[in-house]
């Protein structure tokens, strides 16, 4: 979820409503590709997880990070539908704001 919403600069707090078609298709088409190079790759090595066949190369972004890789900060927090979400807030905002801030 974390690195799908951030390939697209959406706040995990976005509703589905707010999204443009391009901005949902852009969604999907990002999802599907980070599940399948994450299963290509054999999945993501977290702490709590090691591919017991091989090393995996997928590389994650957002997920368990504290920066992006332009210094941006990372916060980890649990959203609204209850589950562990990493953003980063510099840029993945939620489209009122942006709406307020281009006024």
């Amino acid at each position: 979820k974390s690195e799908s919403l951030y390939a697209c600069k959406i706040h995990p707090e976005e509703k589905w409503g707010n999204l443009t078609k391009e901005i949902r298709t852009d969604l999907l088409k990002n999802t599907k590709k980070v599940m399948l190079n994450s299963y290509k790759s054999g999945g993501a090595e977290l702490k709590d997880f090691k591919n017991p066949f091989h090393t995996s190369d997928f590389t994650l972004k957002v997920y368990g990070k504290t920066h992006t890789k332009n210094n941006n900060s990372i916060i980890s927090t649990t959203t609204s539908d209850s589950r562990k979400s990493w953003y980063c807030p510099e840029e993945q905002k939620l489209i009122k704001e942006i709406k307020f801030t281009k006024k």
